[in-house]
């Protein structure tokens, strides 16, 4: 045999047999023995975690905090909500509905009644969401740690640092920022914890033999389940451990597979009576929640194999990361290119090792065992999980990645034959520098999950081609445009929305949130035409959308209130052919024709008004003002005024037309009760003093009529 062929069998044939036994205990330097103590370095692994997401802490919510957390109804409900929790899918606090935005809906009831607990103690306070984020991702770093201990109790050699390798390069990964930072990533977190405690129950059976222990691992299964479907893949990785590390007949097998398999079909009952069964019904065609919407066979599944390879090359080299891996951050592809095939070359080798190589019980193979089993369900193989992929998808198969990692480090290092005495200093020192990398990269971009204005704006500049990450950056920046007073810093942040908007909706052109916001940015802009073009864009997509509808609406009353008229009857004639104008609107378009000084027009349109609704109060009043105003028709305008009067008693402005009315049919009487009244409603106009004045003048009482004309002085001068 080849030294080649020699030295490749080595590599993988490491793994043999072993018992476990009892560690007699030594007595040893200080420093040594803290760090070979269980509790030091348990404590010591929750340090590091603190050391890497403590700047955590100050961060507010973000992303999908608010589906969870902050505009959930049921979240907000605090302990009064969790019964709403356990009856409904994870999305319908947010929407109000259920809205089958995702294939088979979604069940994670467990960390959505942490958060309404949180919220029912602690308010909306991210510092707490933050803080048990941490602690719960240190007590799963610490239960893996417990667990691999357990499972490699007796590998000697570099071999013993095995589990303490995978533990640290698990815990210092980039690609769980997104997990850890994101307080709505605490599902995921609940999910690997609990599924850890399940396989170190059954660890346990399989040590002791009492049932208890399997009665243990069913509760934290079913726990597990609860707080994310994606658990379900423990079914695969149990088994395989078992058949890994243990020397088991097949009956072995039987009881702690059942007892798990039954737990997790009863899981599958409540998710079914909960949310029935949707597996692939009533998805929405919509791009953002089906990349794959207007892809070829072809291109879906090249697509696949294409963001596959992605995420080995984000597992060796984490950089540069983004929440957003929407259309079309990534490209569709087809089966001629490279980008496709490679990884699909590499999966096809990947998957025949995982086979070959566990029955050989190649440790390498372990690692890529656990990698494809847990990494199935978002692999968007299995079924359409929303999105071409996604960074915290890996947070459980990284876990089969650094076990292959470590396994390769000790490997090499153990072949440098001329450092046969150093082999420990070099483990340790290539295990340092992997560490100091890895945490520099997670600490680095745990700020960009500071709030969503800061992600958004951070990470679009990565997810340059994504739709909804322009759309979201322009959204974000006109949210901050309108909190300024400083108008250059406020033009700028329009400025840089227009740019993200114009590119999001040319990028995907049906993206009815994205001409929104565009118009939005128009408006503000005071660009009133483009404006008007985005928002019939998004209504001709989607002509019930209640945003374009009222954008459209606000459209028209804002352009009134600048006596653009044309356009404002522009607008709402826009408006009225996707939804019949309301009344209020009908009564508004009147207004911008009065306001053109088309009199006859405005008058038959409130006329038309109420004929249609005879208490529409605000038209029977501007009715009554015009009869005087313009056809000085008093009687008339009195049948209107007395008329809104009727529906209003408190309308400040029809008191003091009907006021005046009385005066000009000198009702004297009247006319000072009105305005009297008016007064009352608003004491600080200084005008309704001056008709009091007038009023007593023309009655003779020039006593009253200079003392109420000093008070509308005093009123006007703001000394009243």
């Amino acid at each position: 045999m080849s030294k080649k062929k020699k030295y490749y069998k080595q590599a993988f044939s490491e793994v043999k047999e072993f018992e476990h036994t009892a560690p007699v205990p030594k007595r040893k330097p200080f420093i040594k023995a803290v760090f070979e103590n269980s509790k030091w370095q348990y404590i010591i692994l929750t340090i590091f975690v603190f050391i890497l997401y403590g700047n955590t802490l100050t961060l507010d919510y973000a992303l999908d905090d608010r589906l969870m957390i902050t505009e959930n109804t049921f979240t907000k409900s605090g302990f009064g909500g969790i019964k709403d929790i356990l009856i409904n899918d994870s999305f319908v606090g947010f929407f109000g509905e259920k809205k089958n935005l995702l294939t088979g809906g979604r069940y994670r009831p467990l960390s959505h009644i942490m958060f309404a607990v949180e919220y029912g103690l602690f308010g909306p306070n991210p510092f707490i969401g933050h803080l048990l984020n941490i602690l719960f991702y240190a007590l799963s770093c610490v239960v893996l740690l417990k667990v691999l201990k357990l499972l490699f109790l007796n590998y000697k050699g570099l071999l013993a640092y095995m589990p303490y390798l995978v533990v640290l390069f698990f815990t210092a990964h980039p690609l769980h920022t997104e997990i850890v930072a994101n307080i709505k990533g605490r599902d995921d977190i609940l999910t690997f914890l609990l599924s850890l405690l399940t396989l170190q129950a059954i660890i346990q059976y399989l040590d002791s033999k009492k049932f208890y222990y399997l009665a243990i691992a069913a509760v934290f299964y079913f726990l597990a389940l609860m707080s994310k479907e994606n658990s379900i893949t423990f079914l695969g990785v149990i088994p395989v451990i078992m058949f890994f590390f243990f020397k088991l007949r097949f009956r072995d097998y039987i009881l702690p597979m059942l007892l798990i398999g039954l737990t997790a079909f009863l899981f599958i009952l409540l998710r079914f009576a909960v949310l029935g069964f949707e597996l692939n019904i009533g998805v929405e065609k919509e791009l953002l929640n089906n990349p794959f919407v207007n892809a070829t066979t072809n291109e879906k599944y090249a697509t696949i194999f294409y963001t596959m390879g992605i995420y080995l090359k984000l597992l060796l080299l984490p950089h540069p990361l983004t929440h957003d891996y929407y259309p079309f951050h990534i490209e569709l592809v087809t089966w001629t290119s490279l980008k496709a095939l490679l990884p699909l070359v590499i999966y096809l080798i990947l998957g025949f090792y995982a086979v070959w190589g566990m029955i050989k019980k190649q440790l390498p193979a372990l690692g890529v065992a656990i990698y494809l089993i847990t990494f199935s369900i978002a692999s968007n193989l299995v079924f359409n999980i929303g999105t071409f992929m996604n960074e915290r998808f890996m947070f459980v198969p990284l876990l089969g990645f650094c076990i292959v990692m470590a396994y390769f480090i000790i490997f090499f290092v153990r072949k440098l034959k001329n450092l046969q005495n150093k082999h420990n200093s070099y483990l340790f020192t290539v295990a340092l520098i992997i560490l100091v990398l890895y945490s520099f990269k997670t600490i680095s971009r745990n700020p960009a999950w500071k709030n969503d204005f800061t992600l958004f704006t951070t990470d679009v500049k990565v997810s340059v081609n994504s739709a909804k990450c322009n759309v979201s950056a322009g959204g974000v920046l006109i949210e901050e445009s309108q909190k300024t007073e400083d108008k250059a810093l406020k033009e700028s942040y329009l400025q840089q929305a227009r740019e993200y908007l114009k590119k999001g909706t040319e990028i995907h052109p049906m993206y009815v949130a994205g001409w929104v916001l565009y118009g939005n940015v128009f408006l503000y802009l005071e660009l009133y035409e483009e404006a008007l073009v985005c928002y019939e864009n998004a209504l001709k997509i989607a002509p019930q959308n209640k945003d374009a509808l009222n954008n459209m609406a606000h459209l028209a009353q804002v352009t009134q209130t600048k006596n653009l008229f044309d356009f404002s009857i522009k607008a709402y004639n826009v408006l009225n052919q996707y939804e019949p104008l309301s009344f209020d609107y009908q009564f508004q378009k009147a207004r911008a024709y009065e306001g053109k000084n088309s009199i006859d027009t405005a008058m038959q349109m409130l006329l038309s008004i109420i004929k249609n609704n005879p208490e529409h109060q605000s038209s029977h009043s501007k009715l009554g003002e015009m009869y005087g105003k313009y056809y000085n028709n008093i009687d008339k305008s009195l049948e209107h005024l007395l008329r809104a009067y009727e529906l209003d008693t408190t309308d400040a402005s029809n008191i003091e037309n009907l006021g005046i009315a009385y005066g000009l049919k000198q009702n004297f009487e009247q006319s000072l009760n009105f305005f009297e009244k008016a007064m009352e409603l608003n004491p600080e106009k200084a005008e309704l003093y001056m008709n009091v004045s007038q009023t007593y003048k023309m009655m003779g009482n020039e006593s009253k009529a200079q003392e109420f004309l000093l008070k509308a002085q005093q009123v006007q001068s703001g000394s009243y």
